[in-house]
Protein backbone atom coordinates (compact mmCIF):
# COMPACT_ATOMS: atom_id res chain seq x y z
CA UNK A 1 0.00 0.00 0.00
CA UNK A 2 1.68 3.47 -1.12
CA UNK A 3 1.78 6.15 1.99
CA UNK A 4 -1.11 8.58 2.60
CA UNK A 5 -1.08 11.97 3.17
CA UNK A 6 -3.06 14.65 2.60
CA UNK A 7 -2.87 18.43 1.81
CA UNK A 8 -4.69 20.93 4.24
CA UNK A 9 -4.78 24.30 4.01
CA UNK A 10 -4.42 25.97 7.30
CA UNK A 11 -4.58 29.92 6.31
CA UNK A 12 -4.09 31.68 3.44
CA UNK A 13 -0.70 30.79 1.78
CA UNK A 14 -0.32 28.45 4.94
CA UNK A 15 0.24 24.88 4.17
CA UNK A 16 0.31 21.57 5.96
CA UNK A 17 0.77 18.31 4.94
CA UNK A 18 -0.52 15.45 7.03
CA UNK A 19 0.99 11.77 7.33
CA UNK A 20 0.13 8.56 8.61
CA UNK A 21 2.65 6.50 9.46
CA UNK A 22 1.74 2.49 9.94
CA UNK A 23 -0.61 1.56 7.10
CA UNK A 24 -1.12 -2.23 6.97
CA UNK A 25 2.22 -2.94 4.43
CA UNK A 26 4.08 -0.62 5.42
CA UNK A 27 7.62 -1.17 6.42
CA UNK A 28 10.22 1.08 7.78
CA UNK A 29 12.08 1.62 4.91
CA UNK A 30 8.58 2.89 3.09
CA UNK A 31 7.82 5.14 6.34
CA UNK A 32 11.05 6.56 5.77
CA UNK A 33 10.67 7.27 2.03
CA UNK A 34 7.62 8.58 3.57
CA UNK A 35 9.38 11.47 5.47
CA UNK A 36 12.01 12.04 3.13
CA UNK A 37 9.37 12.84 0.55
CA UNK A 38 7.42 15.17 3.34
CA UNK A 39 10.89 16.98 3.30
CA UNK A 40 11.01 17.88 -0.19
CA UNK A 41 7.55 19.63 -0.62
CA UNK A 42 6.99 23.32 0.07
CA UNK A 43 5.15 23.30 3.01
CA UNK A 44 4.95 25.15 6.12
CA UNK A 45 3.75 22.38 8.18
CA UNK A 46 4.20 19.09 8.56
CA UNK A 47 2.58 16.65 10.79
CA UNK A 48 3.21 12.86 11.71
CA UNK A 49 0.75 10.25 12.88
CA UNK A 50 0.88 6.77 14.51
CA UNK A 51 -2.20 4.60 12.07
CA UNK A 52 -4.99 4.15 15.09
CA UNK A 53 -6.82 1.09 14.08
CA UNK A 54 -10.30 1.62 15.31
CA UNK A 55 -12.10 -1.46 16.07
CA UNK A 56 -14.20 -3.35 13.03
CA UNK A 57 -12.26 -1.52 10.64
CA UNK A 58 -10.14 -3.45 7.82
CA UNK A 59 -6.86 -2.08 9.08
CA UNK A 60 -8.25 -2.90 12.81
CA UNK A 61 -8.57 -6.72 11.11
CA UNK A 62 -5.71 -6.60 9.51
CA UNK A 63 -3.42 -6.36 12.89
CA UNK A 64 -5.31 -9.03 13.99
CA UNK A 65 -4.23 -11.57 11.30
CA UNK A 66 -0.71 -10.25 10.92
CA UNK A 67 0.48 -8.42 13.20
CA UNK A 68 0.01 -8.26 17.15
CA UNK A 69 -1.27 -5.41 19.71
CA UNK A 70 1.08 -3.98 22.00
CA UNK A 71 -1.65 -2.53 24.07
CA UNK A 72 -4.89 -4.02 25.85
CA UNK A 73 -7.28 -3.97 23.12
CA UNK A 74 -10.71 -3.03 25.14
CA UNK A 75 -9.24 0.28 26.13
CA UNK A 76 -6.19 1.81 24.25
CA UNK A 77 -8.64 4.22 22.56
CA UNK A 78 -8.79 5.64 26.13
CA UNK A 79 -5.31 6.03 26.69
CA UNK A 80 -3.69 7.73 23.14
CA UNK A 81 -2.82 11.32 21.87
CA UNK A 82 -1.70 11.91 18.52
CA UNK A 83 1.67 13.30 19.51
CA UNK A 84 1.81 10.17 21.64
CA UNK A 85 5.20 7.99 19.75
CA UNK A 86 4.24 4.88 21.19
CA UNK A 87 2.84 2.59 18.85
CA UNK A 88 -0.38 0.64 19.33
CA UNK A 89 0.53 -2.61 17.34
CA UNK A 90 3.81 -4.22 15.39
CA UNK A 91 4.03 -6.63 12.42
CA UNK A 92 6.67 -8.33 11.40
CA UNK A 93 7.68 -6.51 8.81
CA UNK A 94 7.75 -2.89 11.07
CA UNK A 95 8.82 -3.64 14.65
CA UNK A 96 7.67 -1.84 17.41
CA UNK A 97 11.61 -0.57 17.75
CA UNK A 98 11.06 1.01 13.53
CA UNK A 99 7.79 2.41 14.70
CA UNK A 100 8.92 4.40 17.37
CA UNK A 101 12.26 5.23 15.73
CA UNK A 102 10.09 6.55 12.77
CA UNK A 103 7.73 8.50 14.65
CA UNK A 104 10.77 10.32 16.52
CA UNK A 105 11.79 11.28 12.90
CA UNK A 106 8.47 12.74 12.17
CA UNK A 107 7.98 14.55 14.96
CA UNK A 108 11.26 16.37 14.53
CA UNK A 109 10.42 16.96 11.54
CA UNK A 110 7.38 18.93 12.51
CA UNK A 111 9.53 20.70 15.13
CA UNK A 112 11.49 21.99 12.53
CA UNK A 113 8.79 23.12 10.18
CA UNK A 114 7.11 25.02 12.75
CA UNK A 115 10.39 26.92 13.83
CA UNK A 116 11.10 27.62 10.40
CA UNK A 117 8.20 29.33 9.89
CA UNK A 118 7.85 31.32 12.91
CA UNK A 119 11.24 32.41 13.34
CA UNK A 120 12.47 31.78 9.48
CA UNK A 121 13.72 29.45 7.43
CA UNK A 122 17.84 30.95 8.64
CA UNK A 123 16.72 31.33 11.93
CA UNK A 124 14.51 28.46 12.64
CA UNK A 125 16.61 25.84 11.27
CA UNK A 126 18.96 26.99 13.47
CA UNK A 127 17.03 26.87 16.27
CA UNK A 128 16.19 24.23 15.17
CA UNK A 129 19.63 22.42 15.56
CA UNK A 130 20.22 24.15 18.80
CA UNK A 131 17.22 22.91 20.79
CA UNK A 132 18.09 19.61 19.96
CA UNK A 133 21.22 19.83 22.22
CA UNK A 134 19.40 19.03 25.55
CA UNK A 135 21.30 21.78 27.64
CA UNK A 136 20.20 24.57 25.37
CA UNK A 137 16.52 22.92 24.97
CA UNK A 138 16.24 23.34 28.83
CA UNK A 139 17.64 26.92 28.69
CA UNK A 140 15.01 28.00 26.02
CA UNK A 141 12.15 26.37 27.76
CA UNK A 142 12.93 28.41 30.95
CA UNK A 143 13.40 31.48 28.75
CA UNK A 144 10.31 31.29 27.38
CA UNK A 145 8.80 30.61 30.74
CA UNK A 146 9.89 34.34 31.58
CA UNK A 147 7.53 37.45 30.56
CA UNK A 148 10.38 38.70 28.87
CA UNK A 149 11.09 35.45 26.95
CA UNK A 150 7.55 35.04 26.22
CA UNK A 151 7.25 38.52 24.63
CA UNK A 152 10.41 37.76 22.71
CA UNK A 153 8.89 34.63 21.51
CA UNK A 154 5.79 36.21 20.00
CA UNK A 155 7.42 38.87 18.69
CA UNK A 156 9.41 36.70 16.74
CA UNK A 157 6.37 34.31 15.86
CA UNK A 158 4.19 37.53 14.79
CA UNK A 159 4.72 36.00 10.68
CA UNK A 160 2.64 33.38 11.57
CA UNK A 161 -0.35 35.76 12.23
CA UNK A 162 -0.01 37.99 8.81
Amino acid sequence: MSPVYCITYVEVNKHSVNFIIGHTGETYKKALDSINFAKSLPCDFVNMYNLVPYPNTDAYMWIKENGKFLVDENNYLKYISYRDNTPIFETPEFTKEERMKITKIGFNLYEKKVLEFRLGKTLGTIGYYLTRVPFIHKIALKVIGLKTGWKLFVFLSRRSRE
